[in-house]
C-alpha cells in the first residue's frame, strides 16, 4: 500500500520536516487542513485504513461507505482508479446506499432493468446483422445494398422470434406436465431454427451448398460476438439506470 507515493515504512523513515510536510499534505487531501501528524497519529491512520477499507486484502469497491471517503481515499494516492473504473465506484456506492446493501434486492433490480432493456438490444442488433450480411456478401454488393440485408434480417427475426415463442411455451407446459416428446419437440425446434436459416441464405443469396455453409458458420460467430458485445453495453447501461 501507497499513501502519496511513498509506503508507511518509507513514510516513517524521512526526517521531521519531510515527515510533518508529508503529513500535513495528506491532512490536507483529506479536507482536514494543512496540519501534520505525529508519527503515532500516521500510524493509527494507517491502520485505520488497512481495518476500514480492506485495500491490502481484498482491493474490493464494496467497502466504500461513501463517496467522500472515496475521494478521500484517491486524494491520498491509496486508491488508484482511472475515470471509467471510477464512474462505476461512484455508481455501485449510490446502488449500495439506495438498496441498503441489501445484494438480493440490487440483483432484482438489474435483472428487472436489463429484462426491460431487450427489446431495445434486439432493435439496435438487427442494423448490426445487415451490416455483418453486407460485409459476408461484399461481393455481391451490386445485387444486394444495405436494405436488401436488412430485409431479410427483419424476416429471419420475425421466424426465429415466432419460434422462440413456441419453444418457450413447451418449455413452460414441459415444466408441469414432463411429457418427454415436448422435450424432444422443443429441441428439434430448436435445430430446426439453424436449419431455416441456412436454407434463407441459400434461397435468397443463391451461392453454392458449400458456401453458403461456410458463410452460414461465419455469420452465426460473428452474430455471437455482436450479442455479447450489446449484453456488455445494455448490461453495463442498465447498472447506471437502477
Amino acid at each position: 500500500m501507497t499513501i502519496n507515493g511513498k509506503t508507511p515504512k518509507q513514510a516513517l523513515a524521512l526526517d521531521s520536516a519531510s515527515f510533518a510536510n508529508y503529513t500535513a499534505n495528506i491532512n490536507k487531501n483529506n479536507d482536514k487542513g494543512e496540519v501534520p501528524m505525529t508519527r503515532d497519529e500516521f500510524r493509527h491512520y494507517v491502520d485505520s485504513i488497512k481495518e476500514k477499507v480492506g485495500i491490502t486484502i481484498s482491493g474490493s469497491s464494496s467497502r466504500f461507505s461513501s463517496k467522500e471517503e472515496y475521494d478521500s481515499l484517491r486524494k491520498a494516492g491509496i486508491v488508484k482508479h482511472g475515470w471509467f473504473r471510477r464512474q462505476f465506484v461512484y455508481k455501485e456506492i449510490a446502488i449500495n446506499k439506495k438498496y441498503n446493501n441489501d445484494s438480493k434486492r440490487i440483483i432484482e433490480a438489474l435483472r428487472e432493468t436489463f429484462v426491460h432493456s431487450i427489446p431495445q438490444m434486439l432493435f439496435v442488433s438487427l442494423p448490426l446483422l445487415a451490416l455483418i450480411l453486407k460485409l459476408v456478401y461484399v461481393r455481391r454488393r451490386k445485387e444486394f445494398y444495405y436494405i436488401s440485408h436488412l430485409i431479410f434480417g427483419a424476416y429471419l427475426y420475425i421466424f426465429i422470434f415466432l419460434l422462440l415463442l413456441l419453444i418457450f411455451g413447451l418449455g413452460a407446459l414441459n415444466s408441469g406436465l414432463h411429457w418427454g416428446f415436448l422435450k424432444f419437440l422443443k429441441t428439434m425446434l430448436i435445430i430446426g431454427i439453424f436449419v431455416y436459416e441456412y436454407l434463407a441464405l441459400y434461397k435468397f443469396y443463391r451461392q453454392g451448398w458449400f458456401r453458403t455453409l461456410m458463410k452460414f458458420i461465419l455469420i452465426n460467430i460473428l452474430f455471437v460476438i455482436m450479442i455479447l458485445l450489446l449484453f456488455v453495453i445494455f448490461g453495463a447501461l442498465s447498472l447506471f439506470k437502477i
